[in-house]
């Protein structure tokens, strides 16, 4: 995340994936120390203008400065220091967002079997996609109708995201100490099953 000129509230911030994907929010609230908001404008498919907005806290504990990442919090206890590896299939779409995602969460995405339906953080979940792939393990966040994460027993205590936004769905598989070929695979399929999943339904 680097800040695209300088300056606080009014300025903008680029925030980058490499060649998955980039994108430059204008800053709406800057706290120094303390808080940053920011905020990416767009179109529904109905034409309306829609603002999605990302607040990101520092807050001081003991003297200590605590940012709160829940996928930093999974890592250094498990994986420090191991090499990640990562399968990231992702469409573009001209549904809503909440359509997108029920369409994610179908039985031709990744809830074939089972249910994340009430789901909370901490808890434990089960689900097998339309690929045959089998996610277990426990929900990190589940923010319906439009993101769900968790861990995931079966890649070696890794993670599981799928969620959807302004014009694009994703379901993105974080490894650690898992073979490349494996993760090149898991995109792929997935990759197929997300255009899948989406075929017809815009």
């Amino acid at each position: 995340m680097v800040p695209a000129r300088r300056g606080g509230a009014g300025a903008s911030v680029t925030m980058s994936w490499g060649e998955f994907w980039s994108g430059t929010s204008a800053i709406q609230v800057w706290e120094p120390n303390r808080r940053l908001r920011a905020v990416d404008t767009g179109r529904d498919s109905k034409g309306r203008v829609v603002e999605i907005a990302v607040d990101y806290y520092i807050e001081g504990q003991g003297g200590k400065t605590m940012l709160r990442l829940r996928g930093l919090r999974h890592y250094l206890p498990r994986h420090r220091g191991t090499p990640r590896g990562v399968a990231w299939a992702l469409a573009k779409t001209s549904l809503p967002a909440k359509e997108c995602y029920r369409c994610l969460r179908g039985r031709r995405g990744l809830v074939r079997d089972g249910s994340v339906e009430g789901l909370r953080e901490g808890g434990g979940y089960r689900i097998v996609g339309a690929t045959g792939d089998v996610f277990e393990g426990v929900v990190h966040a589940h923010d319906a109708p439009s993101d769900f994460a968790g861990t995931v027993v079966g890649l070696n205590d890794g993670l599981v995201r799928f969620w959807a936004e302004m014009g694009t769905a994703s379901i993105w598989i974080a490894t650690w100490g898992v073979d490349d070929s494996t993760v090149t695979a898991l995109e792929s399929r997935w990759q197929e099953q997300i255009n899948k999943a989406l075929e017809g339904a815009a």
